[in-house]
């Protein structure tokens, strides 16, 4: 029987491949897969090299002797959570070094309900600008102190 199946494979055409098989077959040499592997090799080190000069530690940033640099932050003193009823006036600590302060209320978008600047550490709310607060409508306020030039020095 073994002897019979034999000479039926040897006799009987065989079927043609499939066309992607040929093309594996064309491609899936050492003369082609070589270069591919070393090429990916190659990206594989390079994405490890991006991804590690990313978190390491750069240059130290050396200022000149005159430049001054800040990090103040204004403090608010209040109205900060929420309120009962309508507030009548913002507050806020001084910054040193600060002329004046620009003071902003806005929508939780950042839509801008009112602004002003002035000279001192706290700001009334004006009548018409308490009428557009409703209750339970957040909103939220920020303060940036200006030095003499009108730079920033510092923000709520």
């Amino acid at each position: 029987m073994n002897a019979i199946a034999a000479r039926l494979r040897k006799t009987s055409p065989s079927a043609p491949l499939p066309w992607w098989k040929g093309l594996l077959d064309q491609f899936w040499t050492p003369r082609i897969l070589a270069p591919v592997s070393l090429g990916f090799a190659a990206l594989f080190v390079a994405i490890i090299i991006g991804l590690q000069s990313r978190h390491s530690p750069g240059q130290p940033i050396i200022l000149p002797e005159h430049e001054v640099t800040r990090s103040q932050v204004v403090s608010v003193i209040g109205p900060i959570g929420d309120q009962a009823q309508t507030p009548h006036e913002l507050q806020w600590q001084a910054a040193a070094g600060a002329e004046r302060y620009s003071v902003k209320l806005m929508e939780v978008d950042r839509t801008e309900l009112w602004s002003t600047t002035v000279a001192h550490a706290s700001v009334p709310i004006p009548p018409e600008i308490r009428a557009k607060i409703a209750p339970l409508k957040t909103l939220i306020w920020q303060v940036t102190a200006l030095d003499v030039t009108g730079a920033e020095l510092a923000r709520s």
